[in-house]
């Protein structure tokens, strides 16, 4: 019976060892797939590092081929513009006598010099043409300051004197000799009516016209310019109309 019961124990023993060495194997085979997959993935990192580092130097290679490549043009033009420079320096240096001094203009030739050529002469009738306008409006200012004989009316005909000296060129510069004014010619100006009119009837409508307009807001400068007049008879108007002019 003892006998029995040790036997027992030993089988019961073995089962376990053999249970434990069993454990242990089929750990160690689990280990042993695990390093498996790792070594594959190890390898196939390493090929495709291998594979991306032999892209980089394809690729390096290719680019040190470009960059040889545009230092020997860069050299090329650097070398093309240097002779272009050494070519044009040295034709003036060429053409440049010895001693180093700048070679001396050549005098021009008698046939190239051209003869002053003389300005036309200009016609009586186109220099009356050009002072019947003059005439007109020195003949417009005469009348006004006949029409009204006060302070303002004697400035605007000392201005309107001084103003037809200077339009007939009575006074000269200092540096050139006075010469007479020419006479116009005493044929009728285009611009007058065929039927004068009265100057109390003229400078009514001119007052009018020109009270008008300043009350429209214009200066003097755009009354004179719209109605055709000098500016003293505009200021003269507007002052005897008592109102100031809009400066």
């Amino acid at each position: 019976m003892e006998t029995f019961l040790y036997l027992v124990l030993a089988l019961a023993a073995v089962g376990a060892l053999a249970y434990a060495v069993y454990q242990v194997t089929v750990r160690q085979q689990r280990m042993l797939a695990e390093i498996t997959r790792l070594e594959r993935l190890t390898a196939e990192v390493i090929m495709s590092a291998e594979a991306l580092l032999d892209e980089i130097d394809q690729r390096m290679a290719r680019l040190n081929d470009l960059a040889a490549q545009l230092e020997i043009r860069a050299v090329a033009e650097v070398q093309a513009k240097a002779r272009s420079r050494a070519k044009s320096g040295t034709q003036p240096q060429a053409d440049a006598p010895p001693d180093g001094r700048p070679p001396a203009p050549a005098p021009p030739d008698a046939g190239d010099q051209e003869a002053p050529q003389p300005q036309p002469e200009r016609a009586p009738e186109v220099e009356a043409a050009q002072q019947k306008p003059k005439r007109g409006r020195r003949s417009r200012a005469g009348a006004g300051s006949t029409a009204v004989p006060s302070g303002p009316a004697a400035g605007s005909q000392q201005a309107g004197g001084s103003r037809q000296a200077a339009d007939s060129g009575q006074f000269a510069s200092p540096g050139q000799p006075s010469q007479p004014a020419e006479a116009p010619p005493a044929e009728p100006s285009p611009a007058e009516p065929a039927r004068p009119q009265a100057p109390a009837d003229r400078y009514g409508d001119l007052r009018q016209a020109v009270w008008r307009l300043a009350d429209e807001g214009k200066s003097p400068v755009e009354i004179a310019e719209a109605l055709g007049v000098p500016r003293g008879e505009v200021l003269l108007l507007l002052n005897l109309r008592g109102k100031k002019a809009p400066r």
